[in-house]
């Protein structure tokens, strides 16, 4: 039976727009190449782009399926003009829309690589310099505008490239390289150009100085482009800055934000913390105020903007991304967009959600508008629009192309027993966008260094195993036009699995001296053994040898008996089967003969009584000797020799095969002869036979006086009367009574 469990190939992975996620802590952040805004807004992910596979994937096959798929957006740039915004496609090229369409290339293909982010800005390029500042710096109003774009390529390069709305202006392209490591992000200051400026991977932002302008003069500085900017804390990183026109922000590792540069109205602190217990996971800067975002999803902006918040929180969920232009807008967990600030264009709507149901996964404000972008790719864009930078929606142009090989689900048990046989094969195979394609055909290799069959039909095969080891199977699936994906699977030959029992009928409590035949079984059919622990030596004994033996139980104690067997090369050892029994003495009970109530002091009583099976003798023994006393052979023979209560215990001692008998207490009333006769006489009186009473008041007198023998010869004469009258005159059955207690007490007397 073929189980399958999805198909084992090789895929090549690049950057994919995943739905929004929980915001990243900072601390983690300073660890991360990748851009530190798209982490901190946690809107990046990958793309999935299946790639040919393996050799068995012919890449030129002229009947190959190709596929044709529409471009889409996953990155909006860093826009801080807004007139010229730009996103990364999802084949990484860079795409812009908005001012200057005239002099755009909208398309910009990397050499080499992908690029993963982007920022735009629209500045004027100063040719004639008139003036000075009052910081000393030139200023003019000549000028002519130009887009200027740099982008991060996937190997940590920025590249910069220009557009000019005079076309006897022209600027070369420039690569920009980290002096240490890479970079990981890339901005660009805003509206006279101060700088480029990168984030490296050692955590420091590295920036590339300033233009020149026409007549070979600096532009104004103010501070914010420094040619390196570690941060003022020994041992802590940046992991993500943002830059305005003339300050520029850094996030440490420490969740702090540092910021240098024109410090206009408070937006550039040289350090801001954030409220009491958080932290900034994401900084952002707009034009004259900044915004951090912290761990719990709450905003704060700071500066001279009216986008200024102590603390804004989400109306529902928790911040994921705060944007900073002009205005200020944050994405929210559920993908709508809230905004605030600067509105005059319908840029800042208190909430945006996107047009077709979907969710937004990355927003940025600039001057007069903001764009988001959707998680099928689109981007949507409100505000300011005259000249095209805001349209409603914004489809990347063009589209890539692949070929697309078959696909199947390969089945392959993850394990089989030696010596058994198991089942690969496909399932489910087709060609992804052409249904149409249902005829494939097969090769499947069982691992076993035969190597792949011929191609056929047959899309499943029986292998048979003899070797413990693991092998790797492989399957190809081949459509019509000789194209294959070749799948894997390990597949582990173990060792036979076995059981074994142990049989038996004995109860789980037994007794010494019981023998019981036990049999042990194997479900690999291997002969197996019946063994005792070497504990239970004490208690029981085993005799013979084999599968069954007789298992004999000797002593108190516990008894465990096994069954085993040690397999083979090729089959496990059997995890043995082991039973404890119980070994406990049998008991014995004690059952006396029988006892007259009453005895008289005098008398002599031999003792009987039936023990258990252990053979042991029923001893007695008084526990009054004041009253009476044992002797002869095991305590037999009890002489009254007092009044009072006689009481005499009956034991039986144990063996190794039955436990002690519970001791057995007899009570017997001693009275004296006297007093013996007295009750007697108080009977005959009672029953109303005054006429035979006299004998024994005689008998009564006597003993008191201490004439033995008269009390004797008197008891002789009341029988004796009694006899005469008994059943004529007497009951017959009180008349025995009577008779049997005057002898009881003669016999007493050793009349």
């Amino acid at each position: 039976m073929i189980r399958f469990r999805g198909p084992v190939r090789a895929r090549q992975l690049t950057s994919r727009a995943s739905e929004a996620s929980p915001v990243v802590p900072a601390l983690e952040l300073a660890r991360r190449t990748v851009v530190a805004l798209a982490i901190a807004s946690g809107v990046v992910g990958c793309h999935d782009e299946i790639a040919p596979l393996g050799p068995a994937q012919v890449a030129d096959a002229p009947n190959a399926l190709v596929v044709s798929t529409p471009h889409s957006f996953r990155w909006l740039a860093t826009n801080v003009s807004g007139f010229v915004p730009c996103g990364i496609r999802s084949d990484g090229a860079v795409e812009c829309w908005g001012a200057m369409r005239a002099y755009l290339a909208p398309v910009h293909v990397p050499t080499s690589g992908t690029f993963t982010q982007v920022v735009s800005v629209v500045s004027p390029l100063i040719y004639n310099v008139r003036n000075l500042d009052p910081y000393g710096n030139y200023f003019t109003y000549s000028t002519a505008d130009r887009v200027k774009v740099c982008a991060l390529r996937s190997d940590g390069v920025v590249k910069c490239w220009a557009y000019f709305d005079d076309p006897s202006f022209s600027e070369p392209e420039r690569e920009h390289r980290a002096s240490v490591g890479r970079f990981v992000q890339v901005e660009v200051a805003g509206y006279n150009d101060f700088g480029v400026c990168g984030l490296r991977s050692d955590g420091v932002v590295q920036c590339s100085g300033h233009p020149l302008n026409q007549n070979g003069t600096f532009i104004m500085d103010w501070g914010n482009a420094p040619p390196e900017r570690a941060p003022s804390v020994p041992g802590e990183q940046f992991t993500q800055f943002s830059m305005s026109h003339d300050f520029t922000c850094g996030l440490r590792s420490d969740g702090v934000v540092e910021c240098w540069g024109r410090n206009t109205g408070g937006a550039a602190p040289p350090e801001r913390l954030a409220a009491p217990g958080r932290f900034y996971v994401q900084v952002t800067t707009g034009d004259s105020f900044t915004c951090g975002l912290r761990d719990d999803g709450a905003v704060e902006c700071w500066g001279s903007s009216g986008s200024v918040v102590t603390e804004r929180r989400p109306v529902d969920g928790r911040y994921i991304q705060v944007t900073a232009g002009g205005h200020a807008c944050a994405l929210r967990t559920d993908g709508v967009v809230e905004c605030w600030g600067r509105n005059e264009s319908g840029q800042a709507p208190a909430e945006r959600a996107t047009t077709n149901g979907r969710r937004f996964v990355q927003v940025m404000a600039s001057g007069g508008s903001t764009c988001a972008v959707r998680d099928d790719g689109i981007v949507e864009c409100w505000g300011y629009n005259a000249d095209g930078q805001a349209p409603a929606t914004k489809t990347a142009s063009g589209s890539w192309t692949r070929r697309e090989y078959p696909v199947a689900t390969f089945g392959a048990p993850a394990s089989v027993t030696v010596g058994a046989s198991f089942d690969i094969g496909f399932k489910n195979a087709y060609v992804p966008g052409a249904p149409g394609e249902t005829e494939f055909t097969y090769r499947l290799d069982c691992g076993d260094g035969a190597g792949y069959g011929a191609a056929s039909k047959v899309n499943a095969i029986s292998c048979p195993t003899s070797a413990l080891g693991q092998r790797t199977v492989r399957g190809q699936v081949i459509d019509r036009a000789g194209d294959a994906t070749e799948y894997t699977a390990q597949v582990s030959v173990q060792m036979q699995r076995q059981t074994v029992t142990l049989g038996y009928v004995a109860p789980r409590t037994v007794h010494p001296g019981e023998t019981y035949l036990f049999t042990a079984t194997a479900s690999s059919g291997l002969p197996a053994t019946v063994l005792i622990t070497a504990a239970s030596a004490p208690y029981c004994s085993i005799s013979g040898s084999g599968a069954t033996r007789p298992v004999t139980f000797l002593a108190e104690g516990e008894c465990t008996v096994v069954a085993h067997q040690g397999g083979t090369e090729l089959v496990e050892p059997a995890f043995p089967h082991s039973v404890a029994f119980t070994v406990v003495r049998r008991p014995q009970t004690i059952t006396l003969g029988s006892l007259p109530g009453t005895v008289i002091v005098g008398a002599r009583l031999v003792l009987t009584a039936t023990g258990g099976g252990s053979g042991n003798p029923v001893t007695f023994t008084s526990l009054t000797p004041a009253t009476c006393a044992t002797s002869g052979p095991s305590g037999a023979t009890l002489a009254i020799t007092g009044p009072g209560w006689c009481r005499v215990q009956a034991d039986q001692a144990g063996t190794p095969a039955y436990l002690p008998a519970t001791p057995v207490l007899a009570e017997l009333s001693a009275m004296t002869p006297e007093h013996a006769t007295t009750m007697l006489h108080a009977s005959v009186i009672e029953y109303g036979h005054q006429e035979i009473a006299a004998p024994l008041l005689a008998a009564v007198g006597a003993l008191r006086r201490g004439s033995t023998a008269e009390a004797c010869r008197q008891l002789d004469v009341f029988i004796r009367v009694v006899e005469a009258r008994r059943t004529k005159f007497i009951r017959t059955s009180l008349a025995d009574a009577w008779i049997a207690e005057a002898t009881r007490i003669r016999e007493a007397l050793g009349c």
